[in-house]
């Protein structure tokens, strides 16, 4: 929880980033397979559905940090024989990304404050008492840093969270 913190705050405070073209493909591959196991000791569903090459202008590192936050939010809150589904869109140069996860949705109480730091949630979604509450108020500052628009919409079978330039 202290390097989230600390993280957190580094980033609230010190709004440098080193935006470079890089492949987005290689860092969703790179994060999905480091969560592989857990996707497959959880017997969930992966897909993904994505351009051969997507360029994105970004800092990897920051980016890296964001993909590996949703994911962890879809393993965790995916159920076991559950379906989680990335999607990359390209149009007119621009990206969407997209992570599905099967499950609950996000209630209306916490919707509002998902993005505030060390909040994590009524006990409307099974909560993980390891969670931090940081993952996606990290999120939420590295996405404004990089001008994206981010989000979240409740599915009758679970959540999308969603960014896109």
């Amino acid at each position: 929880m202290v390097k989230s913190l600390l993280e957190y705050n580094k980033l609230s405070t010190d709004a440098k980033i080193k935006k470079e073209t890089i492949d987005f493909g290689e860092i969703i591959n790179r994060e999905v397979s480091s969560f592989m196991p857990l996707i497959e000791s959880k017997q969930i569903a992966f897909s993904k559905e994505m351009p051969e090459k997507v360029s994105l202008k970004c800092d990897e590192k920051l980016m890296s940090m964001v993909i590996s936050n949703f994911l962890s939010n879809a393993v965790k809150f995916t159920p076991e024989n559950g379906d989680i589904k990335i999607t990359v869109a390209e149009s007119g140069g621009k990206i969407t990304f997209l992570i599905f996860n099967s499950g609950s949705e996000i209630s209306k109480e916490d919707a509002p404050h998902i993005w505030e730091e060390l909040y994590t949630g009524s006990e409307s979604r099974s909560r993980d008492e390891n969670s931090t509450g940081m993952g996606l108020a990290v999120s939420r500052v590295i996405l404004e840093m990089h001008g994206f628009t981010y989000g979240f919409k409740n599915k009758d079978n679970g959540v999308i969270f969603t960014f896109y330039e």
